[in-house]
């Protein structure tokens, strides 16, 4: 038996600490639970640094949603089956045709052949895989439910491709069809416009003052057609070199939510990852705060992962999560009330649940909202701009031939 300090938040909101002599942390996190109370942090087992030594070692670069997903469905199906994790791990490495799953599986396999846990070996290699990952592995090892976590695991990495692949759909029409409709525009009055200047630039009549200013634009791009580029190049350096520095990209990912339409979705896609990862790490024993602090890594927006830190120390000096996360406007009141019920009720896992499946539905519809407001507009501004081109010239056309009679 081993003693065990923890911090837990009542029912009321208040945050009490206790010791209790248990097998192993997971033993603590029940018996808090059982007794009505929210566990925010166990101090006896550091979930990063305490008796597993789970430093990260190789600075490797992460390794893609695909490749994780892989990872953990068929690592949880063979352990279903029955196999130990080396031979399971020996199996995926001779199957898999993924040469960067290939080397990680090999160093996991080396790490658990030598004596390691496989959490640890996962820690040792270095950024390809998230704490997020580690510490529920650790949980699943510590618990003797391994199995179950990697099924969890498999189950979020897909979920988190889901997300993805929505957002992506999303974006990506829009942004090709207004490539397609810059590129229409730029064809027209650098070639086909430029073919008619010389024809009413010779005759002698006043060119109507739509005609001037469409050719006036025409005559821009064919001098200066690099100047545009440059711009935007300019731009788009200024912008990532903004998202490079940690206060820019707050800054800019806050002017981001404030978009309308665009902000709503990317807030619902990254409430929608936090709530899923917060579920899946409480499920499995992770403490408050070093859940909501490692929920945070499931979150590309710089704002939002600003205020998750605000609302881990502020649970951390003693306030109930709901109070904390209302003290931040970036998120819904959705998530605030059934985290409030969650807490009040002890069972803040299964509202966390709520929410993610939630925001997931709501992911699919704000994406079909933007597909069905984005795309006409996009038309109609394309067709505008084409009309008024067409119509330019059908005046000087039609002067023309007024001149000629």
């Amino acid at each position: 038996m081993t003693k065990f300090v923890y911090k837990a938040l009542s029912a009321k909101g208040e945050m009490i600490t206790g010791s209790k002599e248990e097998v192993d942390q997971t033993a603590v996190v029940q018996f808090l639970r059982q007794s009505g109370y929210v566990p925010v942090s166990i101090s006896q087992q550091s979930w990063l640094t305490g008796s597993f030594n789970l430093q990260r070692k190789k600075p490797q670069a992460p390794l893609s949603q695909t490749l994780l997903l892989t990872f953990f469905s068929e690592l949880a199906t063979l352990l279903d089956a029955g196999l130990p994790v080396d031979q399971s791990l020996k199996r995926m490495e001779r199957l898999t045709s993924s040469t960067p799953l290939k080397e990680t599986l090999s160093a996991l396999h080396q790490g658990v052949a030598a004596g390691d846990s496989l959490a640890k070996a996962m820690a040792a290699q270095g950024q390809r895989f998230t704490d997020l990952h580690i510490n529920m592995v650790l949980a699943g090892e510590t618990g003797g439910h391994l199995p179950q976590v990697m099924n969890e695991l498999a189950y979020y990495q897909e979920t988190m491709a889901s997300l993805r692949r929505q957002l992506m759909s999303a974006l990506s029409y829009p942004m090709i069809l207004l490539v397609m409709s810059i590129l229409s525009i730029v064809m027209m009055m650098t070639y086909v416009i430029p073919k008619f200047v010389p024809l009413f630039e010779g005759a002698e009549q006043t060119i109507p003052w739509l005609t001037q200013q469409v050719f006036a634009v025409a005559h821009f791009f064919e001098q200066s057609w690099w100047l545009p580029l440059v711009i935007f190049i300019v731009m788009a350096l200024a912008v990532d070199g903004i998202q490079k520095h940690p206060a820019g990209k707050v800054w800019l990912d806050g002017k981001i939510l404030k978009l309308p339409i665009i902000g709503s979705l990317i807030t619902v896609v990254n409430i929608g990852r936090f709530s899923q990862s917060m579920a899946s790490m409480l499920t499995h024993g992770v403490g408050l705060i070093e859940a909501v602090n490692m929920a945070s890594g499931a979150i590309n927006n710089g704002k939002i992962k600003q205020a998750l830190a605000e609302v881990s120390k502020q649970v951390s000096h003693g306030s109930s999560l709901a109070k904390a996360l209302k003290s931040f406007s970036c998120f819904p009141s959705l998530l605030t009330e059934l985290v409030e019920i969650g807490e009040q009720t002890g069972q803040l896992e299964p509202m966390f649940s709520k929410v993610a499946k939630a925001y997931q539905l709501q992911v699919e519809d704000r994406t079909k909202q933007l597909l069905s407001l984005v795309e006409p507009v996009l038309i109609i501004g394309l067709g505008g701009i084409i009309g008024v081109i067409i119509i330019s010239i059908m005046l000087a056309m039609l002067g023309l031939n007024d001149l000629v009679r």
